[in-house]
């Protein structure tokens, strides 16, 4: 069987769990933007969490490493990853205006960038996508900054939910096309 049709047939197969699963995030992407201060508050004290358990980890890691150059700045590193994970956990508030302020920083310097190089592609096709999505990135990081830090109550969790409802409608359109695919190979067989 070629990777193709076994991805057919896997798909086929699993249309069910894939349209479930498409479900469950449209519906839980809806949930993070209509409560985006909970979801925002949810998002920061897992990135807390994340960052508590990686900077453990490295901490332990260089502790048996002993001997190695970099046993000290590994340790420093794991600690400030304990540090910034107990800061995020204990104080969500200001986790969520520090992962905010990345995201606007983010948004600006990749909008830029995109710009720069829409500017650099220039007359080939296309190149006015690259400069719109540039600009809109750009605008987008202006309007949070402008409401911020007010805008850190919300932005995280809209930026979930928005991902949430797209990946759950690509998954969505998977799963209708693998139900088409199991539907004419059950009438192909029969």
């Amino acid at each position: 069987m070629l990777p193709e049709e076994q991805i057919s047939a896997t798909l086929s197969r699993s249309w069910k769990w894939i349209i479930a699963l498409a479900v469950i995030l449209i519906v839980g992407g809806t949930l993070a933007i209509l409560m985006p201060f909970i979801s925002s508050l949810v998002i920061t004290t897992w990135v807390g969490i994340t960052f508590l358990v990686a900077g453990g980890a490295q901490v332990i890691q260089a502790f048996s490493a002993q001997g190695w150059k970099g046993t000290g700045m590994h340790m420093l590193c794991g600690a400030l990853y304990i540090i910034g994970g107990l800061v995020l956990i204990f104080d969500p508030l200001a986790g969520m205006i520090a992962l905010s302020l990345i995201v606007v920083a983010t948004l600006l310097a990749s909008g830029v960038l995109r710009m720069y190089a829409a500017w650099q592609l220039r007359p080939e096709d296309g190149w006015g996508w690259i400069m719109a999505g540039g600009a809109l990135a750009v605008a987008a990081g202006l309007v949070i900054w402008a409401n911020f830090p007010g805008a850190s109550v919300w932005l995280l969790g809209l930026i979930a939910g928005i991902s949430f409802i797209g990946e759950g409608w690509a998954l969505l359109f998977i799963g209708i096309a693998a139900r088409k695919l199991a539907k004419g190979a059950e009438a192909a067989g029969a």
